[in-house]
């Protein structure tokens, strides 16, 4: 069944997901009657299905599908599971990644969090979402994490999950708003970035609240600059001389 399982990826790679899907169907089918497949390999046939249902906007079936491989993962016999989790750092946590050469419990429960949450089930998202260990959490978890706390009033824990976001990538534009939005003070905000990540975030933030206006963000924005900027410097002046320093030249 090697064949059609590479079949499958290369039609998920090409975005024919009403393809992939048949062929999935048709895969999973067969894994499930034969007595000689591995619950590995039922497990990551069932994730392929999956993936080309969540992207065919079928998220029940795909919430179904990705449970079926998480109750073949467990049980896989231990030194197989050890071996596929020791290759899974190049593996990307998100549900429009397909490439699976390996299975990662965390992954397949970010994305039956995924499909809950679009389905607007904060309650069943965030009880996936809390079964992944806090060092396991990829920026996407967090974010994720992060917006369901917040739409179910859970604000502290959504601050502490958009800060730890910003602390994986200092752009994450929208976790700067949303701090703004619930009411962070801009010195918490500063102590999160460098100097120079400060000021292009800064800026990122300036032209979104442009594209979006909101007086608390702009406020935030005011509050940043006042105190991370000292003896009257300006923006342009600071990333002036980063770039002139870049260039090997004397500000």
């Amino acid at each position: 069944m090697d064949v059609p399982k590479d079949q499958i990826t290369a039609l998920l790679d090409h975005e024919l997901y009403n393809s992939a899907q048949i062929l999935g169907s048709f895969l999973v089918s067969s894994a499930t009657v034969s007595l000689e497949t591995s619950p590995q390999l039922k497990a990551e046939n069932q994730i392929l299905l999956g993936d080309a249902l969540f992207r065919e906007r079928e998220f029940r079936r795909a919430i179904h599908t990705y449970k079926q491989a998480l109750h073949y993962y467990k049980i896989i016999p231990k030194q197989s599971s050890a071996t596929s989790r020791s290759s899974l750092s190049n593996r990307s946590s998100s549900p429009n990644s397909f490439n699976i050469s390996a299975i990662n419990e965390n992954e397949v429960k970010f994305k039956i969090a995924s499909c809950h949450a679009t389905l607007n089930e904060t309650r069943a998202a965030l009880v996936e979402m809390e079964g992944i260990p806090s060092k396991a959490r990829t920026l996407q978890m967090s974010l994720l994490m992060a917006k369901l706390y917040r739409s179910s009033k859970h604000t502290r824990l959504a601050i502490t999950c958009y800060k730890e976001c910003l602390r994986h990538c200092p752009f994450v534009i929208e976790a700067i708003v949303a701090l703004a939005e619930l009411g962070v003070a801009a010195k918490d905000v500063i102590s999160l970035f460098s100097q120079l990540h400060l000021i292009i975030s800064i800026l990122l933030a300036g032209f979104s609240a442009m594209l979006r206006p909101s007086a608390v963000l702009l406020q935030m924005i005011i509050e940043v600059v006042w105190s991370s900027l000292e003896n009257s410097c300006n923006v342009f002046q600071i990333i002036y001389t980063y770039y002139l320093k870049s260039q090997g030249l004397k500000p």
